[in-house]
């Protein structure tokens, strides 16, 4: 869903939600921090669902960055800038 690519060989272990942590290149430039993923099999529809599911219980953390979770008790992570979500990632 995004505009980067996996750079291989970077790509962790699952853990048990199945989301993953893998370093992206954006245009040929490696980001300097990794980013996590949503489960690989998942469709769009099914992050979508997740995603709302989170963002109906979230509470606050700090600053702009919100977390919920989904009933299987993932955690996503949201930042929003006035009540528009900017970045959504799940939690590894």
């Amino acid at each position: 869903m995004g505009g980067g690519k996996i750079k291989p060989g970077t790509e962790s272990p699952p853990n048990r939600f199945g989301v993953y942590i893998a370093e992206i290149e954006v245009n040929g430039v490696l980001k300097e921090s990794p980013s996590t993923f949503f489960q690989k099999h998942w469709d769009r529809t099914k992050v979508m669902e997740a995603i709302h599911e989170a963002f109906n219980n979230k509470r606050h953390r700090h600053g702009n960055v919100y977390s919920g979770k989904t009933s299987e008790g993932m955690e996503i992570r949201f930042v929003l800038i006035n009540d528009k979500i900017i970045t959504v990632y799940p939690k590894y």
